[in-house]
Parts: C-alpha cells; sequence; structure tokens
C-alpha cells in the first residue's frame, strides 16, 4: 500500500517532467527564433551575417582590406605605403648640347634606397671663359616619358667649372618618380621655349637637337682705315652669346634665334697716331633683316697692332638659310663687307 508520503514524491516527479517538456517545445511544434524546419523537421538557419572586421583585424588573402585592417604577412592589399622605385641601371653613348656644353651621356641608374635617378655625363665647355653647367640648372630636367610632368635637376655634383676648352666627369641627380623606368625616360636640355636636345636614356638611343654647324668663313674684311678682321672660323650656334671679347661665354637663348658666331684675329695697319678700332659689326640676313654683334671688341689698335681669338656673335632668324652679308665699320668711319653662307 502506497504511503501518503510516496504518493507525493509521485506527484512531484510528474510535474517536473511536464515542465522540462513545456520548457523545449515538445509536443508543441515551437521552432526556435531565427530557423526554420527542413523537410525531416531539422531546424536550419533563415539568415547569415558577415562579421565585420574592427580595427587591429588580421586580412587574410582573398579578404577586402577594410580601414583600420592589418595586413597579413604575405597578403597584398590594394595600397600599402608609398611606392618605391624599382633599381635599374643601363649604359649609354649618347650627347647632347646646351648653351656651349657638349654633355656626353654614359649612363645612367635608379637607387631605390635613396629615390634618385643619377647620370654620369662628360662635360665640354666650348665657351672662351671657365663655366658651371650648374649655371644652367633651370635648363636641365628628367622626362618619366609617362606624361606625368618634367622633374627638375636636383643637384650636379662636383659642381666645378669646366675650364674653357677643356673636359670633365660630372654626376646629374633627379628625384625618382614612383614606378620610374628608362625604357620611356628622357635627358631634356633646354627650356621648351629655347634650343632644346632631348636624349633618351635607353641603351643604344641618341639625342636629337640642333648641333653646331660649321660654316666657310668670309675672306679678310679690311676697311680704308687699315682696320681688319681675319677670320678663322665661323660656326651657326643654337644658343647664345655674353661678354666681350676674347672673354665671350655661351648662354641659353629663345629657339627661334641662333647666332652665326665668327673668330679670328683682329688689329690694324697702318693707322693714324691714336689708333683705331672696330666701332661696328652687323649683318643682313636673306630676308633683309639686319642685326648687329652682340658684343664688339672693346679694343684700340695702334699700327701693327692685333689681337687673336677675337669672338663675335652676330644673331639671326633659326632655320634661315641663303647668304648673309657681313660688315665690319672702323671709327674713321669706313666700311668693309665680305659674305657667308648658311645651310
Amino acid at each position: 500500500m502506497t504511503t501518503r508520503l510516496q504518493r507525493i514524491a509521485i506527484i512531484s516527479l510528474g510535474l517536473v517532467v511536464a515542465g522540462s517538456l513545456t520548457g523545449c517545445g515538445a509536443g508543441t511544434g515551437a521552432t526556435p527564433a531565427g530557423t526554420s524546419r527542413t523537410a525531416v523537421g531539422v531546424p536550419t538557419p533563415t539568415s547569415q551575417q558577415t562579421p565585420t572586421p574592427r580595427p587591429g583585424d588580421t586580412v587574410r588573402p582573398g579578404d577586402t582590406p577594410r580601414p583600420g585592417d592589418t595586413p597579413r604577412p604575405g597578403a597584398t592589399p590594394s595600397s600599402v605605403g608609398p611606392a618605391v622605385p624599382v633599381a635599374q641601371s643601363v649604359t649609354l653613348d649618347a650627347s647632347g648640347w646646351l648653351a656651349g656644353f657638349k654633355v656626353a651621356v654614359k649612363a645612367a641608374s635608379i637607387d631605390p634606397t635613396t629615390h634618385l635617378i643619377t647620370i654620369g655625363v662628360t662635360l665640354t665647355n666650348t665657351s672662351q671663359v671657365d663655366r658651371r653647367l650648374n649655371e644652367n640648372a633651370q635648363e636641365i630636367s628628367f622626362d618619366p616619358g609617362d606624361g606625368s610632368g618634367l622633374v627638375p635637376i636636383q643637384s650636379v655634383t662636383p659642381d666645378a667649372q669646366v675650364v674653357a676648352g677643356t673636359s670633365a666627369t660630372s654626376t646629374l641627380a633627379f628625384p625618382a618618380p614612383a614606378g620610374a623606368s628608362f625604357d620611356k625616360a628622357v635627358l631634356v636640355l633646354g627650356k621648351a621655349a629655347n634650343h632644346q636636345w632631348l636624349v633618351p636614356l635607353r641603351a643604344g638611343a641618341s639625342g636629337s637637337g640642333e648641333r653646331p654647324v660649321a660654316l666657310r668663313p668670309p675672306a679678310r674684311l679690311t676697311t680704308p682705315g687699315h682696320i681688319y678682321y681675319r677670320i678663322t672660323s665661323a660656326q651657326l650656334l643654337p644658343w647664345s652669346c655674353s661678354g666681350v671679347p676674347p672673354l665671350t661665354a655661351f648662354i641659353p637663348s629663345a629657339k627661334s634665334v641662333s647666332v652665326i658666331a665668327l673668330n679670328g684675329t683682329a688689329g690694324a695697319g697702318s693707322v693714324a697716331v691714336g689708333g683705331n678700332v672696330i666701332g661696328q659689326m652687323s649683318i643682313t640676313a636673306p630676308d633683309g633683316t639686319t642685326a648687329a654683334v652682340i658684343s664688339p671688341p672693346l679694343k684700340v689698335w695702334n699700327t701693327d697692332q692685333s689681337s687673336p681669338n677675337i669672338l663675335m656673335c652676330i644673331p639671326v632668324p633659326t632655320g634661315l638659310a641663303g647668304r648673309y652679308v657681313l660688315k665690319i665699320t672702323d671709327a674713321v668711319p669706313t666700311s668693309a663687307t665680305a659674305t657667308i653662307l648658311v645651310p
């Protein structure tokens, strides 16, 4: 016979079992929130959410980087830090001209550590005075060839004078743009508005531009006042001149103007006491325009005196070929003329 205490225990156990079945949904057909049942009654997720990386999360290959992500070793995010130029070097044998300097280009290299492009050159100074290439620094630039624009020169080393009539080696340095390459790169000598040389920094390539042109010297000019100018060399030059003979320097000039440069000995035969001078020199072009010498020699010659290396430059239109008429006038004044042909 069941005692009263046994009946109470059985009733309590039944209440506990019933409560457990109700809490888990048994017998009610309830489905937990966020799931649905398949044909066999297995709950499946109704949606899937992609976790959002937080600052400091590791980016794995294939992930899309978000602000604050930390690149995983070996991963390649779309942009991480500034681009670094690639180390390159090339041996060259090309040349160009700039304001009386012949610039022979021998080698070029890109240093990814210093971010510099260096170009080894040999400079020949054809002026009558010692000159530094860096005096024309505003005329020198590097063109990457990708349409990004010209890069100004950073330095010339050594920045020393090249003795007139001699040659010296030097190194030109430019900041290296990101992605710089020598495939299309060019050393630019001269501003766009001036006479300009373009020297490709590609093995086997040649520079292009206007080079000095040798002309046949005219006959000796002698005035009735016994002043003479015996010309030993004549050139058509793609630059201008500065200074007084025999200390003439070459400087950049607009591309529309060149100079006829004449060099020789000037002096006097039998002249009156007090001597005589070349007061003026001019040239008349085939189109009828006349221009005066840039700097006449500031010298007085007495009887049988003379001076060598009298370099005189006369501006002429660039590209105008034909017969030019040269004229010198002394202090008397008397004049003498000669012709010179420009091809």
